[in-house]
């Protein structure tokens, strides 16, 4: 199956979902034609719709629009560890899917940049609190080893850290927004933004759910064989 780059030179992000629970919503990726990979501990209560492409965070009517059919869970999806769930929709997507993370953690080396994906929190001012954005945006960040990380914050091996620097993190509100890496022929989703800290502190980065980890998982959930 081909894949469609997730935001490359382009003014749009077709594989990023808004999520859609009534007024809460979330973010995820879509990895297969009837699936959407969403962080677990962003919804509280079952998911009705969801919106494949939207450009607007609060949009009523950007993007494809699908009810959602089924929602899986990760089996050990804690708080802070395993943090995904699969959602089936009831009709396919034209959308092209993005490429899942390769399980031997090639996709996601520290000291790789990755492009982070999203509706952050974004500060107008320097005496302003922060507010949503509306529109998408994109920020790079660096994707740091696991060791590195633990110095600061402690994680277990299903967290995957990136970012840390001021200004590039995923900040507060982006949860289920995912961690790109760029490939030469494709792009692939190496985390989902799980647990955050402030907006904007420095030397503490995001924690993402680590993709390469569930990837055999993902699988299972969607019965799918199609991902690279």
């Amino acid at each position: 199956m081909p894949y469609r780059n997730c935001g490359r030179h382009q003014d749009n992000y077709p594989c990023l979902i808004a999520t859609v629970d009534g007024p809460k919503k979330c973010t995820g990726v879509l990895i297969a034609p009837k699936h959407v990979l969403i962080t677990s501990g962003c919804l509280t209560r079952n998911v009705r719709w969801t919106s494949i492409g939207a450009q607007k965070f609060n949009a009523t009517n950007d993007g494809e629009k699908f009810k959602v059919k089924a929602m899986l869970t990760h089996p050990q999806s804690t708080t802070y560890t395993n943090d995904f769930m699969v959602l089936e929709m009831e009709k396919a997507s034209a959308v092209t899917p993005v490429a899942l993370a390769a399980t031997d953690g090639s996709d996601n080396k520290a000291g790789e940049r990755a492009q982070y994906l999203g509706w952050r929190h974004i500060q107008e001012t320097e005496t302003t609190s922060y507010s949503r954005g509306e529109k998408l945006q994109s920020s790079e960040v660096k994707i740091l080893s696991n060791e590195q990380c633990a110095t600061m914050i402690n994680i277990d091996k299903s967290n995957l850290c990136a970012g840390g620097n001021a200004n590039e993190d995923s900040c507060q509100g982006s949860f289920g927004s995912p961690l790109i890496v760029e490939k030469a022929n494709q792009d692939v989703v190496v985390g989902l933004t799980s647990w955050i800290f402030d907006c904007n502190l420095s030397n503490t980065p995001s924690i993402f759910a680590r993709v390469a980890g569930a990837r055999e998982w993902i699988e299972s959930a969607t019965k799918s064989t199609c991902f690279v």
